[in-house]
This record gives C-alpha cells, sequence and structure tokens, in this order.
C-alpha cells in the first residue's frame, strides 16, 4: 500500500497536478504517520474514531500523524 502511494504521488509531482491522495479504510494511529510520509493527504478514519474510547484524543493523534 504505501509504496503504490508512493508512486501515485510521484506521479501526481510528475504531472505538475494539484490531485490530493485519500486514504479510506483501515486508518489507525498505527499506521497513519506511515500514510503521510508515503504521501497521502487524506486519511478517513471513522471506526478508529467512533470506536475509541477517547474520540478527541485519537482525533489529536491522528492529526499529528498517529503519534
Amino acid at each position: 500500500t504505501y509504496q503504490k502511494i508512493r508512486q501515485v504521488r510521484q506521479m501526481i509531482q510528475d504531472a505538475q497536478s494539484a490531485a490530493l491522495i485519500e486514504v479510506d479504510g483501515g486508518i489507525g494511529t498505527d499506521n497513519a504517520g506511515r500514510l503521510i510520509e508515503a504521501g497521502a493527504n487524506v486519511l478517513v478514519a471513522g471506526s478508529a474514531v467512533f470506536s475509541s474510547a477517547n474520540p478527541e484524543k485519537t482525533i489529536a493523534a491522528l492529526k499529528k500523524g498517529g503519534q
């Protein structure tokens, strides 16, 4: 997954496009940082937030790249 995101990021840069890469599904604090590093701009993290014991803390951690 990360390699594919890197490939798409490179294609976007090569085309000088302003397109964003959105990843939806399977997003959590354990992988958000790696997805962002790979080139994702938008992360959709429904289950990670709604099933969390502390949604506000989870959202804050996701915004920091999962830290």
